[in-house]
């Protein structure tokens, strides 16, 4: 830690269009917390008279700013915009107290819960800490003014001004009631502000969409939908899908008819919190998990309900952009809009990521994430070495079936050997295992028991860590991400997982920031992947770089323990391929496009179709 020579806390005012790089900010106000001075600054060229007392910025910030030297705001990632544009590098100790704040209270700040749209704001931490803010009709009307950007009159100005040295002066408040009351980690808050900084780098960087087939897809969709429900109810022979909606009467009288030809009881899609039979999204992939033949009707359904709220929200210069929502999730991960990112949306439609001529995408995954942190962190030698080897699963599977390679049965064993020993760490019991996979309950728990005899060490540290949720006691992952315990039996899995979900996401963070650090577009965070954008003739020296930033990061969390890659390169003018399934059904959806196209009677020239 290190001895901080000045405090600066800063914020500033900016236009900033949906899909767009933030505009230069109009004006930025910082208080230096030891000199006690005040600096109130404008962009050159602002249109009007400069206000007396304030300064135009330049080559480099116009306060304290040296390698001892602290900078707080509240929302760091939205300040480094105006950083970015001005041309200033990263500050080299930063605090953001809403990092801060979702680590301390995780979560249960957001305004309707973890599954709120809505974080909290500036505002909602002031009055839950009970200090004086601006009032929410003033903020509105300023935030107006600065989306609207000048030219400004001079009254307009100061307005602007003083509004903005207003919150800064409520981030200084809020800063030193957070630390009196031991609410940021002196220690570790400098790692996340760093993180939040590089994050905002990714968020400028944006990832590339192919606009052509992007327009047609928007265009034609709405009327494709009607051909996809018709030729869905004829495959399954009955009216399952209407109005966009599938319907659950005639998919229950489906699922029952199924069972009883395949001769087993019939078992219907079940929530797994309130035990009531359900078409929601999680029933239904457990359900196609069961049997393949529902797979169809799944993809159609959530492709459906996802399309009915989708908002790709694209930039002129074609890059999907929107906010990554870090820390949202319970286990400190990203968690942006699946109706505004790409990576939201079904499969097939991430087909329409696309380099740009002459450039190449890479992106690289940590191979069995869960797996590989687990047996890092309980330190069971042989999880261990099954996890170094190709595939992770086989070491279990030759343990439990005596196997020495995975029959060719479309991965159902795999699966099935992947979910007993993952299904462990989030609290899956026999019952689900069982329905998943369609086998007896009993040979669930035979599957489930052969953990602890398999893999020793691992299962008596995570009852070590059930133990410690049952005591009420907090828990925390490697860099001060915690969970505390409240209502321990309805949680289960969530704290069983949670060494496993929150040490990921701190790997992902360190990650980053060795990533930005070293120069390269980092355009994507991907769950537990990275996908960077680069010349094509030098993609593979930059594959070499996000690499070695990935196993320093993952070394760095788990004490040494070094996580394996999968790293894949996509060339102009293909696209980022989810998987075989996925392209397939892309292949269908260009192709009635591009019929509706002819119909209609347009015959456009798709320049950069993949081939």
């Amino acid at each position: 830690m290190i001895r901080v020579q000045e405090f600066v806390f800063a914020d500033s005012e900016f236009s900033h269009p949906e899909g767009e790089r933030p505009a230069r900010s109009s004006c930025f106000v910082a208080h230096e917390e030891r000199s006690r001075r005040t600096i109130r600054a404008v962009r050159p060229g602002i249109g009007c008279r400069i206000p007396k007392g304030v300064v135009e910025y330049g080559r480099e910030p116009p306060w304290a700013h040296g390698p001892n030297d602290l900078f707080s705001a509240f929302s760091v990632g939205a300040e480094m915009g105006s950083y970015f544009n001005e041309g200033w590098p990263y500050p080299a100790n930063i605090i953001c107290t809403f990092a801060e704040m979702m680590t301390y209270h995780n979560t249960r700040l957001c305004k309707a819960g973890e599954g709120s749209k809505e974080v909290p704001g500036l505002i909602d931490a002031l009055e839950y800490y009970k200090l004086p803010t601006i009032g929410a009709e003033t903020k509105k009307e300023m935030r107006e003014l600065a989306i609207r950007g000048a030219p400004f009159t001079y009254e307009e100005l100061i307005a602007l001004i003083d509004y903005c040295e207003a919150d800064v002066m409520a981030c200084r408040r809020l800063f030193w009631a957070m630390l009196k009351r031991g609410h940021i980690d002196l220690r570790r808050a400098p790692i996340r502000g760093a993180y939040v900084a590089r994050l905002a780098r990714v968020e400028w960087n944006g990832i590339p969409i192919d606009p052509e087939m992007r327009q047609l897809i928007e265009e034609h969709f709405p009327a494709i939908v009607p051909d996809l429900m018709d030729e869905a109810n004829r495959h399954y022979g009955k009216e399952i899908f209407i109005g966009k909606t599938l319907r659950p009467t005639p998919t229950y009288a489906l699922i029952a008819e199924r069972d009883r030809a395949m001769g087993r009881p019939v078992q219907y899609p079940v929530d797994r919190k309130t035990g009531k039979r359900s078409l929601a999204k999680d029933p239904l992939k457990e359900l196609a998990q069961r049997d393949n033949y529902f797979e169809r009707l799944r993809e159609l359904n959530k492709t459906l309900a996802h399309m009915k709220q989708a908002n790709l929200i694209v930039g002129s210069d074609n890059r999907n952009r929107t906010w990554q929502q870090p820390f949202k999730s319970k286990t400190g991960r990203n968690q942006p809009s699946n109706s505004r990112h790409i990576m939201g949306f079904p499969k097939p439609y991430r087909c329409l990521i696309q380099p740009p001529p002459g450039y190449a995408l890479g992106a690289v995954d940590y191979a069995s994430q869960e797996f590989g942190i687990a047996a890092a962190l309980s330190g069971d030698a042989a999880m261990q070495a099954d996890y170094q080897k190709e595939d992770p699963y086989l070491g279990f599977a030759r343990a439990a079936f005596g196997v020495t390679a995975f029959p060719d049965d479309g991965g159902a064993m795999r699966k099935k050997c992947k979910e007993s020993v993952l299904g462990g760490m989030y609290g899956l019991g026999p019952e689900a295992l069982a329905y998943k996979h369609g086998i007896g309950v009993a040979e669930a728990r035979d599957l489930q028991g052969m953990v602890p005899r398999i893999y020793p060490v691992f299962y008596t540290w995570l009852m070590r860590v059930l133990n410690k949720a049952r005591m009420g006691k907090t828990i925390y992952a490697a860099l001060g991400w915690p969970i505390e315990i409240k209502g321990f039996d309805d949680r289960r899995g969530t704290y069983l997982n949670f060494p496993m979900q929150a040490n990921g996401a701190e790997i992902m963070r360190l990650a980053t920031i060795y990533i930005i650090d070293s120069g390269l577009e980092l355009c994507a965070i991907i769950h537990d992947a990275f996908m960077i954008l680069g010349p094509a003739n030098r993609i593979n020296d930059d594959m070499l770089t996000l690499s070695e930033c990935m196993r320093r990061a993952s070394k760095a969390i788990l004490r040494g323990f070094e996580l394996r890659l999968d790293p894949k390169v996509i060339f102009d003018p293909h696209r980022y391929e989810a998987d075989k399934r996925s392209r397939q059904q892309w292949d269908d959806l260009i192709s009635r496009a591009q019929q509706r196209e002819q119909q209609n009677g347009n015959h456009r020239r798709w320049k950069r179709r993949a081939a």
